[in-house]
């Protein structure tokens, strides 16, 4: 079945993806990805959009087109079931039709932070899934936010983009009726985000064919209407998004972060240095089936991709040389 969603756990202990046959499936990474666990959701509307896995390995949270974020409690037995919660986040004033993107902040597993789509929809809505509460939400916009990540661990500095092109930071700690300021830069609608988690650097995919690295340092005024600017520090070009919700992404810390890699609609991995934006390698590229996400596991050079032929693909990840001439 289709795939909507493929991570590593912060770990890297185990491998996971989402499909539209509204199925979660779990590998382990120590056993060759064995399959471990197949978790039905129960949510079914027409279509699962994202899935993320909480830090600590227990929690599923995933979105689709409905209102309702699922949460799936993995058991610490393997022969008791999954526990389910259903957290349904419309209510009168906000007519919640769709679930774009959910994240887990990474120092509290009972924080996420959702965007939503629909008539008088917030940009973003903060969740407490402890106590199923909405704890703040941003302002609503004439468009809809299609991704978010936290900038670091603090839990309340958040980037959000979306259909209007811009990429938007908020502070929880502030009055969340308008961003901080905004980076301008893309063409067309910003469908994913990635934090760099140094409080400087994000990474962003759009539909404009290409992904961006900002530094929040060049933030602009919200009211500013000059979107001609271009506040990327580099762009990164040669993979395709047709659709929305292909990630792109840094790599991981063992790495120093010196490579961008994305998934594309053409199929395929690309890998390219974060420094200069030169394409360094392409994996898979020629099959012509989507691939919507992938990701490069935290310790080992390994990268999973998830197509839209419901296939799980691991790669092994060259040693690539980086500008600063060191193989890694």
């Amino acid at each position: 079945s289709e795939g909507a969603a493929c991570q590593f756990s912060l770990d890297g202990s185990l491998c996971y993806t989402a499909s539209r046959d509204w199925k979660i499936r779990v590998y382990d990474c120590q056993r060759h990805f064995q399959l471990l666990q197949t978790i039905p959701m129960q949510c079914r509307s027409l279509s699962v959009i994202d899935c993320r896995l909480s830090p600590d390995n227990r929690v599923f949270a995933s979105c689709s087109v409905s209102s309702v974020l699922e949460l799936i409690t993995l058991p610490f037995e393997e022969s008791r079931e999954c526990g389910v919660q259903n957290i349904d986040l419309a209510d009168e004033t906000t007519q919640i039709r769709i679930l774009y993107s959910v994240v887990f902040s990474q120092t509290d597993s009972n924080t996420t932070v959702v965007t939503p789509g629909g008539q008088q929809a917030p940009a973003v809505l903060f969740v407490d899934i402890n106590t199923s509460q909405i704890i703040s939400r941003g302002p609503r916009l004439l468009k809809p936010e299609r991704s978010c990540v936290f900038l670091n661990d603090s839990n309340r500095i958040l980037c959000s983009g979306g259909d209007d092109s811009i990429v938007r930071l908020w502070d929880s700690r502030c009055s969340m009726h308008q961003p901080v300021g905004i980076l301008l830069g893309h063409t067309h609608s910003v469908v994913s985000l990635t934090s760099k988690m140094d409080d400087i650097h994000i990474l962003t995919n759009s539909k404009d064919h290409s992904a961006k690295l900002f530094d929040i340092r060049g933030l602009r005024n919200h009211t500013s209407d000059d979107f001609s600017t271009d506040c990327s520090i580099q762009t990164y070009r040669g993979h395709k998004v047709v659709i929305v919700h292909v990630k792109s992404a840094f790599s991981p810390a063992y790495t120093r972060q010196q490579f961008v890699y994305s998934a594309s609609t053409s199929g395929g991995v690309f890998i390219y240095s974060t420094r200069s934006g030169k394409l360094l390698d392409t994996l898979g590229v020629g099959d012509d089936v989507v691939v919507r996400e992938c990701a490069w596991h935290p310790t080992e050079p390994l990268i999973a991709s998830h197509s839209f032929r419901g296939q799980l693909l691991v790669w092994n990840v060259p040693r690539y040389c980086s500008d600063d001439d060191v193989i890694v």
